[in-house]
Formats: C-alpha cells, structure tokens, sequence
C-alpha cells in the first residue's frame, strides 16, 4: 500500500511539472508581448592601463556615484578605492593598507546611498567604512566575529547586512 501512494505522489508530481512546462513553453512562444533585450559591450579600462604609476590589482565592485557623477572601483589587491569619470579618466585614490579610520586590509563590499556616501565593507577590519561622496572619512563601526556576505543602504540610510 505504501508504495502505490509512493509511486502516485510521483506520478502526480511529475504531470504537474510537465503541465508547467508545457503551459510556459506555449506562452513564451505565442506571447508577442516579449522584447528582445540587446546589450552593448564597451571597454571602461583596458587590462595595460596605467594611471598615475597605478593599475587595478583585484577590481572588485564597480558602482556608480550619482550625486558626483564618478565611477567608483573598489580593488581588494590594493586595498582602496579608485574613482574615475564616466569617460575612464583617472580622478583619485582613496584608501590603503592598514587598520585606521579610511585604511583597509581586505575590503569586499561597495555600496553608495542617495547622498552618494560611500559605504565600504572591509573584511580584514570586521568593519564598516563610512565615506563622505568626496572619499573622506566619516563613521565606521565593526562586526566582531561574524562571516559576512553582503550588504544594502536604503534611501533612509538604514543598512541591511547580511551574515553567514
């Protein structure tokens, strides 16, 4: 008895996956209100490009600053910030190696809020970096002992952070 209940959950399962499909594969095919998408591929900066006797070491994030216009790299091998404008003309650094207040030793995470503040998550500090749009350093405050993923700012400046 319990494998003929067993093997009609299967059954039934699998007509309903099916049916799924094939309801989906009938309606993507004959709905015409479907665009097709076409992206443009364009070099921001090319892998030998020198600025200022730099290169990227391990762009990470890239963002754009709304407020100031400016394309912002985070690069974890050079523990900083690299600001650009939309064009790839080199503008600043900001940031290195180290533990004080702007200073990083492994940062992953890029965000900037609607007053284009920038907020950098440094792994190697446990700390969250808090910037004013110019690259200066404002706030920061540490998550001890956590393995972190991610994390968003919202109009508000409220910051979501997600853990591990």
């Amino acid at each position: 008895m319990k494998k003929k209940i067993g093997l009609l959950v299967i059954v039934c399962i699998v007509c309903i996956i099916s049916f799924k499909c094939t309801n989906k594969k009938k309606h993507d095919i004959n709905n015409d209100s479907y665009s097709k998408t076409q992206y443009q591929c364009k070099t921001f900066i090319d892998f030998e490009y020198i600025f200022d006797n730099e290169s990227l070491n391990h762009p990470f994030h890239i963002r754009e600053n709304h407020v100031t216009n400016e394309i912002i790299i985070l690069d974890k091998g050079n523990c900083c910030l690299y600001f650009f404008t939309h064009q790839g003309k080199f503008i600043k650094r900001v940031g290195r190696y180290g533990q004080g207040p702007g200073e990083f030793t492994y940062p992953n995470c890029l965000n900037i809020d609607k007053n284009g503040d920038i907020y950098v998550y440094d792994f190697g500090n446990d700390r969250l970096s808090i910037l004013s749009k110019e690259g200066k350093y404002v706030d920061g405050f540490r998550f001890i002992g956590t393995s972190y993923t991610n994390f968003t700012v919202y109009d508000d400046s409220e910051i979501d952070v997600i853990f591990r």
